[in-house]
C-alpha cells in the first residue's frame, strides 16, 4: 500500500508534514509521523489508528508514534514505506 493512498481522505492530511510506515510482518506495523502540531497528538494519532486500520486490515498490531524529524537513507531520500517481508 503506497502511503499517498493511505492519506488521501484523511481528515488531517494537511497536518502531516511527513509520514513513513514500517511494515514487521503481515499484520504488524509501525507509522512515523512528524506533524505541524496544529492538531493535538492525541487526537491526531487516534484518527491515524483508524485510517490505517480501515486501509489496511482492522486488526493489524499497529504503532503510531510521534517524530521531531525522519531519518533520510544512504541516498539522502525518506522513504515513504518500509518493508521487511520477503
Amino acid at each position: 500500500v503506497h502511503a499517498d493512498v493511505l492519506f488521501k481522505t484523511f481528515p488531517h492530511k494537511e497536518h502531516l508534514v511527513q509520514t513513513q510506515l514500517e511494515q514487521f510482518t503481515l499484520g504488524r506495523y509501525t507509522l512515523r509521523v512528524v506533524s505541524d502540531g496544529a492538531v493535538p497528538w492525541g487526537e491526531l494519532q487516534s484518527a491515524l489508528d483508524r485510517q490505517l486500520r480501515k486501509m489496511i486490515a482492522p486488526d493489524i498490531e499497529l504503532t503510531v508514534e510521534p517524530c521531531d524529524y525522519l531519518v533520510a537513507g544512504s541516498p539522502g531520500k525518506i522513504k515513504a514505506c518500509i518493508s521487511h517481508l520477503s
